[in-house]
């Protein structure tokens, strides 16, 4: 029989904070470490299930709030489902209102379809190509109109052989979950933890992430603090609610880039995977659950195992440009006692957190930064439940994460910057619409933009030096085993410009670049040569030249 949630570690890096270990789900075991390529509505554009080699795939509770099914059988995908609360709309989404209650969206759309019983329900037009050409047809009857053509053209022929009323797939489909109250704007959807997780239990995901209060990294100590500690109440909210004890709940991290929020998120998430896990809970020795049971304690860092270090040892360093969030301050602690949650809390019958996620990064924040929080954060967790960084995709950041003690990872980058004709690799990143042969009879990419990472604090000083040299004849990477490098050449490619041809065709090999990158890795760690693969991919995508955080984070695990 499955232990769901069962975390094994099987190797540990002799130098870093890497390993390999395994997850147990309910639908197979995940080998981590592991990329999660991002599938919204459960699949991904232009690529079949079965082409997949992912053994996991990340949807959104949010754009699936209305299916109200089953996600493995509506899709067919036989595999582990990571479903996202849908907290990360709130920064996605601008038009929307965050209250202690849960967030409030408004629909961009707006139209009314009924029923056969004469009941009024909210239809939500999608942006997909089964409605397309009615919505074109509506547009150019009426521009004024174009809204209201979409609802009525669709709902005139949306019938079946009996005539009646049916929404069409990937149409959001009425949820027997309500999605808004009284007071509740109409044509509006009201998101709770209590609701988000009834959807994800309806999902039949694998792994379920709590609602938090997703703030930008950049925005101000106050913000961020209210929605750490926002975070904290909600999740609260969800580990109630969870009913299925074949769904692992992870709670999320917050506290932007501030060293002192981050501590207090990712201990008092810490306590609840204690108090939570009786098994664990045990272990500790712990006998008084008095001050767990009022959902955050009074404790001391000292009390909670974390003494008064200085920031270097709790990974962070003291320079000047670190102080915007990285150093603590007085007059910001005594804030933090006025925001801290009252709720009491009961034991809950279903405890299924398993696992912690990293979350509020990836925003656009100074990459030095990016690493001392997962630093932190790992370095108080300790080593005895996997963690997931959240929107991290670029392939030296989930090394450096790998590195760091992270075991999983998403991102929409490796399928979105295919269908803007990308290709990953070892040696950076080639954009096959714009390759040109020289009298060499070798390409270049004219963009030297798109041999270096997009975040502008990893390019490198001199990147045409390194540009990738391939002959025409020859695929993208000839030592890559994918589909599109095992039957076409870049000269082919170069042919399929602007084209979905291409679009399907580098997303197969982005993705399967991105699992055999991983792969790569865990096999390097298997093997005790992790750092000899970090020196083959530093010559090969930097020319040995690697950016200044790069560096930095290599050698706080002795990798460099």
């Amino acid at each position: 029989m499955k232990k769901i949630g069962k975390f094994l570690i099987k190797k540990n890096c002799v130098t870093s904070n890497a390993r390999t270990s395994t997850l147990q789900l309910s639908h197979g075991t995940l080998n981590l470490p592991k990329f999660m390529p991002v599938a919204t509505y459960g699949c991904m554009k232009g690529v079949l299930h079965s082409q997949l080699h992912n053994t996991i795939i990340l949807s959104n509770t949010y754009h699936l709030r209305n299916l109200n099914r089953n996600l493995h059988q509506f899709t067919r995908y036989n595999h582990n489902i990571l479903t996202d609360s849908g907290g990360f709309q709130i920064v996605s989404l601008n038009d929307n209102i965050i209250s202690e209650e849960g967030v409030t969206f408004h629909e961009k759309y707006k139209g009314k379809v009924t029923d056969k019983n004469n009941t009024e329900s909210e239809k939500f037009n999608e942006d997909n190509e089964v409605n397309k050409d009615v919505r074109d047809k509506g547009s150019k009857e009426d521009k004024n109109n174009a809204e209201s053509d979409k609802y009525s053209k669709d709902t005139e022929e949306s019938k079946d052989i009996n005539g009646e009323d049916y929404l069409k797939i990937q149409q959001c489909v009425k949820s027997n979950i309500s999605n808004t109250n009284n007071n509740t704007p109409l044509y509006s959807t009201l998101l709770t933890p209590e609701i988000s997780i009834q959807i994800q239990n309806k999902l039949n995901s694998d792994i379920m992430m709590q609602l938090d209060d997703v703030r930008n990294p950049l925005s101000t100590y106050n913000d961020i603090e209210c929605a750490m500690y926002r975070s904290l109440r909600w999740l609260d909210r969800c580990i109630l609610e969870h009913k299925n004890t074949h769904q692992l709940l992870f709670p999320i991290i917050q506290g932007g880039l501030f060293k002192d929020l981050r501590i207090i998120s990712t201990t008092e998430i810490k306590k609840r995977l204690l108090f939570y896990n009786e098994e664990e809970f045990c272990k500790m020795g712990v006998n008084d659950s008095t001050n767990e049971q009022q959902g955050i304690s009074n404790c001391t860092s000292e009390q909670l195992g974390l003494s008064n270090n200085t920031s270097e040892q709790q990974g962070f360093n003291n320079n000047t440009d670190m102080q915007q969030g990285l150093n603590d301050s007085s007059n910001k602690q005594q804030g933090v006692s006025n925001n801290t949650p009252t709720t009491t809390i009961n034991t809950p019958k279903v405890n299924m957190c398993r696992g912690v996620a990293i979350g509020g990064l990836s925003g656009g924040e100074d990459k030095n930064h990016f690493c001392d929080v997962i630093s932190l954060c790992v370095s108080i967790l300790g080593p005895n439940i996997p963690k997931y960084v959240m929107g991290v995709g670029y392939p030296e950041d989930v090394l450096v994460c790998i590195c760091l003690g992270i075991d999983m990872m998403d991102c929409v980058y490796p399928t979105r910057t295919a269908r803007f004709g990308i290709a990953l690799t070892d040696k950076g990143c080639i954009k096959v619409n714009t390759v040109e042969w020289n009298t060499s009879d070798r390409c270049i990419s004219t963009d030297t933009s798109t041999i270096s990472s997009p975040i502008s604090n990893t390019s490198i000083s001199n990147p045409t030096s390194i540009a990738p040299t391939y002959s025409p004849i020859y695929p993208i990477d000839p030592t890559c085993k994918c589909y599109c490098c095992l039957n076409y050449n870049i000269q082919y490619l170069k042919t399929l410009k602007n084209t979905t041809n291409l679009c399907i065709l580098l997303t197969l090999h982005n993705l399967f670049y991105m699992e055999n990158f991983i792969d790569r890795i865990r096999i390097s760690i298997e093997n005790n040569r992790l750092n000899i693969f970090v020196k083959e991919y530093v010559k090969n995508r930097y020319n040995n030249q690697p950016p200044e955080w790069f560096v930095r984070a290599m050698k706080s695990v002795n990798l460099m």
